[in-house]
């Protein structure tokens, strides 16, 4: 176990140092960052958890999670989780929780939801921002830290799956959940959100043809 571990983080280090030296360009670290989050044999650290941001992964911060902020965390847990709807419902209110941690420690917290709004609000430009693929890597990483520590029964974390083309518009990636009960596919978004914000849980098939929140208002 102790050997798993280590080398869990040691490999985590070097491709974190692989990244910043720019041995890689961004469409090789991105998949090289995203196998290491998905890969069930990582462990993660709380006090070492790497964080994209700046579009495309081009940047990896690692964050700490301290004791408080874990226990509250794992106090979302503490209400009765019957179905796979009310994990659902659950988790996107955690992924925001976490979100707010991360955000203070690199510089992200006043992340505008969407890749390009923040051209449309230069004046709330105070803090780094997040397309979806930094938004969907992160939110694999905290789903996996959840998994990891056996918060999630109802579903299986699927990775990340994209969409785009003629009817489904822009390119976008998200997370992808299966739920263990009905083998319903449902895509966890936080992207369309400001920073801290609960993210979006839509049925995948929807999510697909290039749902967004506005068409549910």
């Amino acid at each position: 176990m102790l050997l798993k571990i280590f080398l869990s983080i040691f490999l985590g280090l070097v491709i974190t140092n692989c990244l910043a030296q720019g041995m890689l360009d961004s469409t090789e670290r991105k998949r090289l960052h995203v196998r290491y989050i998905n890969n069930p044999e990582t462990i993660f650290n709380l006090h070492s958890l790497p964080i994209c941001s700046s579009y495309g992964c081009a940047e990896i911060s690692h964050v700490s999670i301290d004791v408080l902020q874990w226990q509250k965390i794992l106090s979302y847990f503490n209400a009765s989780i019957d179905s796979p709807e009310t994990e659902r419902g659950l988790l996107v209110e955690v992924i925001g929780y976490i979100e707010t941690i991360v955000g203070e420690q690199t510089n992200t917290q006043y992340d505008i939801g969407g890749t390009f709004n923040i051209y449309l609000n230069l004046n709330k430009a105070k803090s780094k921002q997040m397309d979806c693929i930094d938004e969907s890597t992160n939110t694999l990483l905290y789903l996996r830290l959840l998994d990891q520590n056996k918060k999630i029964n109802f579903h299986k974390i699927a990775g990340l799956r994209s969409r785009g083309g003629v009817f489904a518009g822009y390119p976008h990636t998200a997370v992808l959940l299966l739920d263990k009960l009905t083998e319903e596919k449902f895509i966890i978004d936080s992207w369309f959100h400001d920073n801290g914000q609960p993210a979006e849980v839509i049925p995948y098939r929807e999510w697909k043809k290039g749902w967004k929140p506005s068409e549910e208002k």
